[in-house]
């Protein structure tokens, strides 16, 4: 039997999508997104923790050097 295929190019807004979901639909939406957020925000979390963890390092490296260039002029 012969197959036709035909490929569709469909243009759906975010509240289109969301006027269209039921109740619950829209629990799960939500769901994911906290999800995602929380994912986000976690990663955020820990970039800025490396960061300030860093720049503490560096600073106390550059406290010992000085420390260390005094003691020997």
């Amino acid at each position: 039997m012969p197959k036709i295929n035909k490929s569709f190019h469909l243009e759906i807004t975010v509240e289109q999508f969301l006027n269209a979901c039921s109740l619950l639909e829209l629990q799960e939406v939500e769901l994911l997104l906290d999800s995602h957020i929380r994912r986000a925000e976690e990663r955020e979390l820990r970039k800025n923790y490396s960061q300030l963890k860093n720049k503490g390092l560096n600073q106390i490296e550059r406290t010992i050097t000085d420390i260390n260039q005094k003691n020997h002029d």
